[in-house]
């Protein structure tokens, strides 16, 4: 379901519409959004398809800019933590897993994950409207960003992930998430 989502039903909308922003827009008008995810660059635990499926539209959009670039922008959004329903969207697609984890390893595993969404989500989560307004800022301007990176926590957990060693990067996010 998740890439059905968020790489299958993003690439049919795209193909779709690529020959009816050709046809109707003038030089330099047309332009390609794609919402990626700062989880597609940077992986977290328990997300694994959603991370996944996260870095496919961004190789999705790269690759497509590579291929029309020159003629219409592809913009790839990167946002962190927004305030919206998806923290308690993705607890619900969990059906009865929390249920069927009881009494094995992942029990704890779920309960520390839940906590640290929770919390690192109310921490860092940023108010929609920003988001749509710096959306919109890098679609109006004449020569758009390649990436639109979207909130606090997006730009230092890129950053930190860029920069730091891979053992310390991951000992970090197990300790955020509270799973050591």
């Amino acid at each position: 379901a998740q890439f059905e989502t968020n790489v299958i039903g993003l690439h049919a909308m795209t193909t779709a519409f690529l020959p009816l922003i050709r046809a109707n827009a003038t030089k330099g008008e047309g332009r390609i959004v794609q919402l990626a995810s700062v989880l597609g660059r940077v992986s977290i635990p328990l997300a694994g398809v959603y991370n996944a499926s996260k870095h496919a539209v961004i190789a999705l959009g790269e690759t497509l800019r590579l291929e029309i670039g020159k003629d219409i922008p592809v913009i790839l959004v990167e946002p962190g933590a927004i305030h919206t329903e998806f923290r308690r969207t993705v607890i619900d697609a969990w059906g009865d897993l929390p249920q069927r984890a009881k009494g094995t390893r992942y029990e704890r595993l779920i309960v520390k994950y839940q906590e640290a969404k929770d919390r690192l989500g109310e921490k860092w989560a940023m108010d929609p409207q920003v988001c749509a307004a710096k959306i919109a800022r890098a679609i109006a301007k004449q020569r758009p960003p390649r990436r639109v990176i979207v909130g606090r926590d997006a730009y230092w957990s890129m950053k930190g992930k860029a920069l730091l060693p891979a053992a310390i990067w991951e000992w970090l996010l197990r300790r955020a998430y509270r799973l050591r």
